[in-house]
């Protein structure tokens, strides 16, 4: 199914390494800490390749709700049946809230611009003529995931810290 779409999702991937080895290298270029730099560009990498994975995954054709393509579904009964679709949209946003805890100093902000692309993707989702419909559940479930990312993160971050004898610092720690 995702075979004929490798070569988009190479190419992406391989684009987003070009960028930010520029990115990486105009900033060193600049004078800025090496370790430091390489830090946050990282991060930066790790937040692009997630997007782009979920992007793929999400907004790739499918024939499994074809019948489907323009109505909106709310289906609460299987989340706690351990349905592995549901599980992968967990997935995708703890792994996404985890990197942007760390980029945009956590708060409020992480949850608020992973909700806002979980939005965006459902929204792409009805009108895109993809095979694929607006979820409510889904919706839902990216913010549960997103809760869980940024909770896990915060709980290492303040349990090192604690460790270590400093102060919760989320942004180039």
């Amino acid at each position: 199914m995702f075979s004929k779409y490798l070569p988009f999702f190479i190419f992406g991937l391989f684009t987003i390494i070009l960028v930010f080895a520029s990115i990486y290298f105009s900033r060193i270029k600049r004078g800025q800490p090496e370790k430091a730099t390489l830090r946050k560009t990282f991060q930066e990498f790790m937040i692009a390749c997630v997007v782009l994975v979920m992007l793929f995954v999400t907004i790739s054709p499918s024939n499994m709700y074809a019948t489907y393509q323009y109505s909106i579904k709310l289906r609460l009964s299987p989340l706690f049946q351990g349905d592995v679709e549901y599980m992968i949209n967990v997935l995708m946003y703890v792994v996404l809230a985890f990197f942007l805890t760390f980029r945009l100093n956590g708060h409020i902000k992480t949850v608020l611009l992973c909700m806002g692309f979980s939005l965006i993707i459902e929204v792409m989702q009805y009108f895109l003529p993809i095979g694929r419909m607006l979820s409510i559940t889904d919706f839902v479930l990216n913010t549960f995931g997103t809760l869980i990312g940024f909770l896990l993160i915060t709980s290492l971050l303040r349990y090192r810290n604690k460790k270590q004898g400093d102060n919760l610092q989320l942004k180039g720690t």
